[in-house]
């Protein structure tokens, strides 16, 4: 009973910290979502992977969003959630996708889960055109890599 109150707790943490990192962030873009809140997008994700996923799931995106994680994951989900943070500046999306794809070990494997439900999200809620393409095959690659 420890033990699921103690993820219970954490995961409420998560979504604390993630709601703040989100704050005024609206889902862009995306036909019929435009003035969504961000944080229904991490909501969905989060909804649609295993329960050992669900901490990085939350907070994928506060990294790239809001320059910042709490301090308390564990190390498989840092790296997690690292993985799945991207540089735009430095890491082309191709091999953004390759590094989740080829990473190793526990870290490797909730990356793969939390992108391939975020690339889920993206594509059946109507991704701009110029983005389809992409996220398709980055979707086909990480289920391959997955398996």
């Amino acid at each position: 009973m420890d033990l699921i109150k103690s993820q219970q707790s954490r995961i409420e943490q998560a979504l604390l910290f993630a709601i703040e990192a989100h704050a005024g962030q609206v889902y862009r873009g995306y036909a019929g979502r435009e003035d969504e809140p961000y944080i229904m997008h991490v909501l969905r994700v989060a909804a649609n992977v295993h329960r050992d996923a669900v901490i990085v799931a939350i907070l994928h995106d506060c990294l790239e969003d809001a320059n910042r994680l709490p301090d308390w994951l564990t190390p498989e989900e840092y790296d997690a959630v690292k993985l799945v943070s991207r540089d735009k500046e430095r890491v082309s999306y191709e091999e953004y996708i390759l590094n989740i794809a080829n990473a190793p070990g526990p870290s490797g494997r909730l990356a793969r889960l939390v992108k391939l439900s975020d690339l889920t999200d993206h594509l059946v809620n109507g991704p701009p055109p110029s983005l389809r393409p992409r996220y398709e095959r980055a979707f086909m690659l990480l289920r391959l890599s997955a398996q």
